[in-house]
């Protein structure tokens, strides 16, 4: 089982700030072939690393951190969601 937590800091209109997304796998076997696409919400824009992820493979305990660099272009709460994952 795959957990996926995303992580920031203070996000600032108009400055760049790295954004982790985490992937965990929680299980007892290897995940293999791993799919994963951020969608990122309006007034968040992607200016750094690729919104996508493929891995081969995550072993049981093992994580792997995927970075990239968001710049909101307004205040307020965002709400950020995997537009595929498998």
């Amino acid at each position: 089982m795959i957990e996926v937590v995303i992580e920031s800091g203070r996000l600032a209109v108009g400055h760049e700030t790295p954004l982790r997304v985490r992937f965990s796998n929680k299980g007892p076997g290897a995940c293999t072939d791993i799919v994963f696409k951020l969608g990122l919400p309006p007034g968040l824009l992607l200016v750094g690393g690729r919104n996508s992820v493929e891995m081969p493979r995550i072993l049981p305990g093992e994580e792997h951190v995927h970075v990239i660099q968001v710049e909101p272009t307004r205040a307020g709460e965002f709400e950020m969601r995997g537009r595929n994952f498998s």
